[in-house]
This record gives structure tokens, sequence and C-alpha cells, in this order.
């Protein structure tokens, strides 16, 4: 009897924003927020419609039944900070079965999966033991059975070097990825991890976190807007208001532009700030790439330290892309 194809799944899980891919599906994305289960807030004469984000994830004999990512956000008032920062262990299997859900997958998967630096767990240790366990497994996510029949972590800016290095498929394209010493620098929502690969070997005394990204700038526009208009509203309504530098409350049009770049220049000097302090006696970098939702923002700053800086292409999903570069570059290993 034939064996049922395993299914590659890469999963990007950050502080801010959860994205997942697989082959011959579209990629999705989706804020990484967990709140309560509750029904739609609508109106009795609004039509009945699918709760896209109601996630119910069945494992190791413990039901979840939670919302996840926008749906969170909307339709709870305490979504939006539900998600704990420590990675707890229960948000990792809730934001996992929502990407698997949000996927359409179902049946035996190999699972990829990107963890911030400050959680990335090490090989061979109680930590990357108790990491698999978790994922591993039969799963029920909502109607789909799903068999994680092997969970490999990576550090999460590692996608990046693979996605840069190797194509699709997990040829080589840049050599000198794998051959040099490599500086990634992952701009996200709330932090900005950093990592070396010399010869791509991750060098963990390299590696570091800050505590600073796009939300600083948010962060400060919802305090100009406490002060100029009395907002006191979500800051995920701000996103749009971040990407067009203005925003319209009560009928008043309020130009963001100083706002939004004093933050700027404020977040990135702090950057600039840390990666001088952890990286100065680093000899002989070859290539440092920008990745993440925040190289929009920060480039240029960050170009003032490394005028070679390669931005990559699409930065926001450029390390869930090279999980599976990495994937089917490791095809055999992984039996897939």
């Amino acid at each position: 009897m034939q064996k049922l194809k395993k299914t590659v799944v890469c999963v990007d899980v950050g502080f801010g924003e959860t994205k997942a891919l697989s082959p011959d599906k579209n990629p999705v994305r989706f804020p990484s927020v967990i709140g309560p289960a509750v029904e739609y807030r609508l109106g009795s004469i609004a039509p009945r419609i699918e709760q896209d984000g109601r996630v119910r994830v069945w494992k190791d004999g413990v039901l979840l039944d939670r919302l996840v990512g926008h749906d969170a956000v909307t339709q709870t008032a305490d979504g939006w900070a539900t998600l704990s920062r420590d990675r707890s262990a229960e948000d990792m299997l809730l934001l996992h079965g929502a990407a698997f859900y949000k996927l359409g997958v179902e049946g035996r998967v190999v699972l990829v999966s990107g963890t911030p630096v400050s959680h990335y767990p090490a090989k061979e240790s109680a930590e990357r033991v108790e990491w698999q366990r978790n994922l591993e497994g039969s799963w029920r996510v909502n109607d789909a059975d799903i068999i994680v029949e092997n969970a490999v972590p990576l550090p999460q800016p590692a996608g990046t070097a693979y996605y840069q290095g190797l194509t699709t498929s997990g040829a080589f394209r840049e050599p000198l990825v794998f051959r040099g010493k490599v500086g990634i620098i992952d701009i996200g929502q709330f932090t900005t991890d950093c990592i070396v690969l010399d010869q791509s070997v991750y060098v963990e005394q390299r590696a570091f976190t800050v505590e600073a990204g796009v939300s600083n700038i948010r962060r400060a526009i919802a305090v100009h807007l406490s002060k100029v208009a009395r907002w006191d509203g979500p800051q995920y309504e701000l996103e749009q208001p971040l990407r067009e530098g203005f925003v319209t409350v009560a009928g008043h049009r309020f130009d963001l532009t100083e706002v939004i770049e004093q933050a700027r220049n404020d977040t990135g000097m702090r950057l600039q700030s840390r990666l001088t302090t952890e990286w100065r006696n680093i000899i002989g970098l070859d290539l440092v790439y920008l990745s993440g939702g925040g190289a929009y923002y920060f480039e240029d700053i960050i170009k003032q330290l490394y005028p070679d800086l390669v931005v990559v292409k699409e930065p926001e999903m450029a390390n869930v892309r090279g999980y599976l570069a990495f994937a089917n570059f490791n095809a055999q290993l992984l039996g897939v």
C-alpha cells in the first residue's frame, strides 16, 4: 500500500504577525493575536457568515477553542493584548493550528517553523525536545486530521538567508550565502532580530533581539492623536494612517508626517546603536541582509551603518519563503 505523501508546511511566527505557506497553496498571513471564542457581534439583520478566525485544536487530549488572527482583534475587547510575549506552548499550538486551517492542510505534514531569536531552542537541548513534543504528533484542527511527523525549528531570520541563497526548489542561487559570513537584520512589528551565519552555521553569540520595531511608530501616532484629537482607539487601526501619512478623526484630517519621521528616526537610531555595540568586533561580514515588514521604514537608517545592505524582495515574506527553500534543499533528510 502506497504511503500518503507528506506536505511541507512553513510557518513564520512573529510577535506581530504569523505567515504561512505550503506548496501549491496561496500564502496566508494574520495577526499573532488570540482571543476568547465568541460569536460575531452582528445585528439581527446581518447575514450569517463563517467565522474564519475561530480555531479549534485538539491535541494530546486537550481542546483549545479560540479566535485567532484578525477576528481576535476586531471581535474581542482584549484580543489585541491576549497573545503572551513568552511564546507559551498553547499560543504556539493555536498559531500553528490557525496556519494549518487557513492553508487548508490535512494529512501527513513536515513542519518548518521559525521562532524569535530569544526563543530559539538550541540543538540537543531540553527546550528543543519540549518544542518538538508540543508540535509533533496527531492534531485535529476544526474538521481536518493532521499528523505532524517532523517539526524543525529555525531561528526566524535564517529564512532570509535561504530565500536569498536558494531557489524555491532548493537549488543554489547565491553560493556566498553559504560560503561566507552573513548578517541578517529582521525588523518586525514589535522586535528586531539580528543573527550571523558563518558558512551557514548559526553563531549564537552574535544573535540578539532589540525590543523595537514598526509598533514604535504606531505607538507615537497613538500618543499624538490622543493629544490632538482625544483619540483612544486600538493601535491596529493605525496601519493605514502609518502607510499614508495622515488620518481623519471625527471629520478632521491630521497630517502625521512629522510624527512618523521623528518616531522612525528615534527607533532607527536605537537599532543603529545596538548593532554598533553587538557587531562592532565582527571581521569580514560578506553580506548584510535586511528583511521583515520594518524594512520599508528603516532601510535608509540601517544603510548608514552598512552601505552595501541588501534589502530582500518582499521583505515581510522572505523568512517563510526561505523556510520552503530550506525544506526543498533538505528534502531527502526531511523525508519529503
